[in-house]
């Protein structure tokens, strides 16, 4: 038979209320003091991320929405055309097996 743990007294981080729990873990005393926490820590991300929009240190890509798969070159499709012609060769795919779409 396991031995019952005795409840550990531990503080809020947010309130400072008092505790008593059976798990290590807990920093909380309620949902209501997570989600304020929760909320705190978005608005210093939130102003933080701002901030360097206005200074023009955040990265923005123009026209690319993702990175090629193989070389991370800016690309809007998995592989960039250099890497996919590469795939394709390495691979043996004949050019007549390729669909008009992918051309």
């Amino acid at each position: 038979m396991t031995k019952k743990k005795e409840p550990v007294e531990k503080k809020c981080i947010v309130c400072g209320a008092t505790i008593l729990t059976h798990k290590a873990n807990v920093r909380y005393c309620s949902d209501e003091c997570y989600r304020q926490m929760r909320r705190s820590r978005e608005k210093t991300y939130l102003a933080h991320h701002r901030e360097k929009q206005a200074a023009g240190k955040v990265y923005k890509p123009e026209s690319y929405s993702r990175c090629c798969h193989d070389c991370g070159a800016p690309t809007n499709d998995y592989r960039c055309d250099k890497c996919r012609t590469r795939f394709r060769v390495m691979h043996r795919v004949s050019p007549e097996a390729l669909s008009e779409d992918e051309m």
